[in-house]
């Protein structure tokens, strides 16, 4: 028995809904990666250094502290100074870097103006954890107008 089709079925995809989706995802994806910013610079005034020179490393761990005590991160991963990190999570990365590298770099970028409670919190977590290799950056050949 041969079967034949007499209606003019249409066989294709209809090709709107899928036009729509694609344009919402791309609409998502520029969005979402407009949004991420790789690094965000923290606006802090270094302390002034008569002698000092600039010390590059490819692999450190960067802590900042604004002058309002906000602690930032940079790892090159993770925590990249998009916004505060809790003491809480200071103390975990703290505790996988000494684990992983205990001679990874700690570099403190510290406002000057920055209470001595905050530099001693983050000193102390660094002695704990046995990480001694760190630096501090500051301003040189800087002179502040507000001296």
């Amino acid at each position: 028995m041969i079967r034949r089709d007499t209606d003019d079925q249409d066989s294709s995809v209809p090709m709107a809904p899928l036009i729509d989706m694609v344009f919402l995802l791309l609409i998502f994806f520029l969005v979402t990666a407009s949004l991420k910013k790789p690094h965000k610079e923290i606006p802090i005034e270094l302390p002034q250094a008569a002698h000092s020179r600039d010390a590059r490393y490819e692999d450190e761990l960067i802590i900042t502290i604004t002058a309002d005590g906000d602690r930032y991160l940079d790892d090159g991963h993770l925590h990249r100074n998009q916004a505060p990190v809790t003491r809480r999570d200071l103390m975990d990365v703290l505790a996988n870097v000494a684990a992983e590298d205990p001679d990874m770099v700690i570099r403190l970028d510290i406002d000057r103006r920055v209470r001595y409670y905050h530099l001693m919190d983050i000193a102390d977590a660094l002695h704990l954890y046995g990480l001694d290799n760190m630096h501090m950056r500051s301003a040189h050949g800087v002179h502040d107008e507000h001296d």
